[in-house]
């Protein structure tokens, strides 16, 4: 797929809430001599749909692995509506509000779509070891109600005719939606999109894009990482350029599709994605 920027971009007008739901400020992450992070820092306000690119290599994954506890930072912060995070672990990141996507698709292939789904509530029900194990009134009702969410979900990402399906046989696509769906599960206050229409065919991108606006109008704020520029352009209310572990631009669609900087970033840029 080509880096190159799009000519035809309509960019979605950005809401008027500018109070940042996400801050990352300052980080910095070092492998050795290397510095994959080198004092990042943006904003991602409530209720938009902000959009990460950037040259392969420029830090976008460590990025994410950074601000979500699957790596820890060698500098800076990380604020979930002013609270810090950037300490806590993976589990500890979800329960704050944040979730995400992976680029490797994460389902159970011999589980039915909806058991798929249904999991994703597993660590937030509330329910104790003996609620479980004693399957009493309290977990009954845990569990038809996650049913009941789940199969809402799986309709609303468009998967309500494959609930009984083994999730191995949905297409590639099909399972981006699935691993969606699961982490809707538990109402996140935002969720990080690692490529999520990456090897995915032309016809359920679109799907994938519509989910994705309908989702935000609902008021779900989305990060997306995506190599596909044309996709991020088109859905985002604002674009986060990085290069070499910074920010190299920020703004609205058309705002960073003028910028010389971005261009040259894209032309002659070196190589993380």
């Amino acid at each position: 797929m080509s880096n190159a920027l799009p000519q035809d971009v309509v960019p979605v007008s950005a809401p008027d809430n500018s109070e940042p739901l996400l801050k990352v400020s300052g980080l910095s992450r070092n492998y050795g001599a290397v510095r994959a992070l080198d004092g990042l820092s943006f904003e991602v306000p409530e209720g938009t749909i902000t959009g990460m690119i950037g040259p392969n290599g420029c830090g976008k994954t460590t990025s994410v692995n950074c601000i979500t506890g699957f790596d820890t930072p060698s500098g800076g912060t990380v604020e979930i509506e002013g609270q810090p995070i950037n300490e806590l672990s993976p589990d500890g990141v979800a329960r704050a509000g944040i979730m995400r996507t992976f680029q490797a698709i994460r389902v159970f292939d011999r589980f039915s779509v909806l058991e798929n789904a249904m999991i994703g509530m597993q660590s937030f029900d509330g329910l104790s070891v003996w609620d479980t194990v004693l399957r009493n009134r309290r977990y009954r009702q845990v569990e038809r109600n996650t049913r009941q969410r789940a199969v809402e979900l799986l309709e609303t990402v468009g998967l309500k005719d494959k609930l009984r399906e083994p999730a191995g046989n949905l297409s590639y696509g099909q399972k981006k939606l699935l691993a969606l769906a699961g982490i809707l599960m538990s109402a996140p206050k935002l969720i990080i999109l690692d490529e999520p229409v990456a090897g995915v065919n032309p016809t359920l991108t679109h799907e994938i894009a519509a989910t994705l606006r309908m989702l935000n109008e609902k008021g779900i704020t989305f990060l997306v990482i995506e190599h596909n520029i044309q996709f991020v352009m088109n859905l985002s209310d604002r674009i986060i350029v990085m290069d070499r572990g910074r920010c190299l631009a920020s703004g609205s669609p058309s705002e960073v599709q003028a910028d010389s900087r971005v261009l040259d970033a894209y032309l002659g840029g070196v190589g993380d994605g």
